[in-house]
């Protein structure tokens, strides 16, 4: 049979839904399983949790809302390490410091996590400072992590500080290709700050998403000034929506990277690589907009048969 998805929008999960999303994790099929502004009991979702380590879910979906309580988060803690999930999306969950606390131990000790969308999550300061922990953390104990796509999009509340002890982290991640930083108050200072950790060469970063971000010239600039100096690991990065960048500046950004790319190409001593041109959808430059990197917990209308994931680098 043809792997599946199970895709629930706004429902109540009650025990007789709880059950029947049980029965279908159990017959294998199951690869996707989302639930998105869905209202579950705690016990229902730890029913469901539970059941998740003995299915071939590989992306899990819990957004907008569905993870609502700390005893929730609790018991994320206690069963995502038992399943085999690749892509984790707590898109649009309330989570506080606390949350992270108790969430992040578990969730960068897990093997086959690759990639993680904690957007739109109302992330603050002390949130970054949690997430930066962890991070340096799970990177200095010796403790592999195969996470390769992070998401803190939408998550307005962070300032410079904040994501300079993000990007500090980062930078001892290797296994991190793709950055999602969209619609935040990352601004100049914030650029400044990530062209430090792209020169350093600590990171192998492909993939930036900088849309509506409230950069201008200045912050351009600065990419500019990298890209022609350093030889990073960057081949693309999404400007779209930050209204003060003078094509001007959008162009030399796109040439730089054109050329960035082909000495990757050339050191890799092959004819395509991930940043491979494409004269027929414009992204030629490498200078795209980020909806082409669909993030796991935009599935669509609810019923959906097909879902966008975060892309996966593993292997």
């Amino acid at each position: 049979a043809k792997p599946t998805i199970l895709d629930l929008v706004e429902e109540t999960v009650d025990v007789a839904l709880s059950e029947y999303i049980c029965r279908c994790l159990s017959g294998g099929q199951i690869r996707v399983l989302s639930l998105r502004q869905c209202r579950i009991s705690d016990d229902s979702l730890a029913f469901v949790l539970t059941n998740l380590a003995y299915s071939k879910v590989a992306t899990l979906n819990l957004t907008l809302g569905t993870i609502d309580s700390s005893r929730k988060i609790k018991q994320l803690t206690k069963y995502l390490p038992k399943s085999h999930v690749t892509n984790l999306s707590l898109h649009g969950s309330p989570l506080t410091s606390r949350h992270l606390q108790h969430l992040l131990p578990s969730l960068l000790a897990l093997p086959t996590l690759a990639s993680l969308d904690l957007g739109d999550c109302n992330l603050t300061d002390d949130c970054a400072a949690a997430l930066s922990r962890h991070l340096l953390s799970s990177s200095t104990s010796g403790m592999s992590t195969s996470l390769a796509c992070l998401a803190l999009s939408g998550n307005a509340d962070i300032s410079s500080s904040g994501w300079c002890r993000i990007f500090l982290a980062i930078g001892l991640l290797p296994s991190l290709r793709d950055l999602r930083l969209d619609f935040t108050r990352l601004g100049d200072e914030g650029v400044r700050q990530l062209a430090i950790l792209l020169a350093g060469g600590t990171c192998g970063l492909r993939c930036l998403d900088l849309d509506s971000c409230g950069i201008t010239d200045d912050g351009a600039a600065t990419l500019i000034f990298l890209l022609e100096n350093f030889s990073i690991s960057v081949g693309r990065i999404s400007l779209a929506e930050n209204e003060q960048i003078s094509q001007q500046s959008l162009g030399a950004i796109a040439s730089l990277l054109a050329a960035q790319r082909a000495r990757h190409r050339v050191a890799e001593g092959v004819e395509e690589t991930d940043f491979e041109d494409n004269d027929d959808d414009g992204e030629e430059n490498g200078l795209g907009a980020s909806d082409d990197w669909t993030v796991v917990s935009d599935l669509g209308a609810s019923g959906a048969t097909a879902v966008d994931e975060m892309p996966s680098f593993r292997g």
